[in-house]
């Protein structure tokens, strides 16, 4: 057996089944089940759900994650999430994960480090940059579902202007990494507040 191959046996012996992810939240949110009736079908990927409770909790420059996406060989998605069985409160960022794979499935060029790459601050800095492009797409995409994302990413949003104006203290990756931070919440800050309630653009006047 190929590397590839051995990695992806073990990956699928680990996976979760699915019903621990999709059928709570589809009975329990009414968001999800919006969501998932209408982009369902457009998931073309095999999808790997696995669990790690351990999951990045996020740093000064990265904020954490209840679930987040990786890609394998041979087509595969993975979808690690933080908890197993997934409950009400991840439906956003499950649904969020999944409006990732759509948009890859959907031919959306993917950004990311090279493979076989060990470097882990390029790894995050290419993460990072990924997310300053899709995640705003991803972000527009739930709206139309219902979902209310202001409080939930208007600390991120937050934050990431905070970052930015300390960039002075910053070097090298960690200043294009505030950078991004930046950039992607100004774009999602257009998209959930409107000028004359914006708690973001409050926060970088101050």
């Amino acid at each position: 057996m190929t590397e590839d191959e051995v990695m992806m046996e073990y990956l699928r012996s680990c996976s979760i089944p699915e019903e621990n992810v999709i059928d709570e939240l589809r009975t329990q949110s009414p968001e999800f089940k919006l969501f998932y009736s209408a982009e369902g079908d457009r998931i073309r990927s095999p999808i790997l759900w696995l669990h790690n409770k351990k999951l990045r909790k996020g740093d000064q420059l990265q904020p954490g994650f209840l679930a987040e996406t990786k890609t394998f060989p041979n087509g595969y998605v993975g979808i690690i999430i933080r908890n197993n069985p997934a409950k009400i409160g991840d439906s956003s960022t499950i649904a969020h994960e999944l409006a990732h794979v759509i948009f890859g499935d959907e031919g959306f060029p993917r950004v990311g480090h090279y493979r076989g790459c060990e470097d882990q601050e390029v790894i995050k800095l290419a993460s990072m940059f990924s997310n300053m492009i899709h995640d705003p797409l991803v972000i527009e995409k739930l709206l139309k579902y219902g979902y209310d994302l202001r409080l939930e990413y208007a600390k991120e949003c937050i934050d990431g202007i905070k970052k930015f104006k300390k960039r002075p203290e910053y070097s090298g990756i960690a200043r294009i990494k505030a950078s991004f931070l930046f950039a992607q919440s100004l774009i999602e800050y257009d998209l959930l507040f409107d000028e004359n309630n914006n708690p973001v653009m409050n926060t970088y006047q101050k």
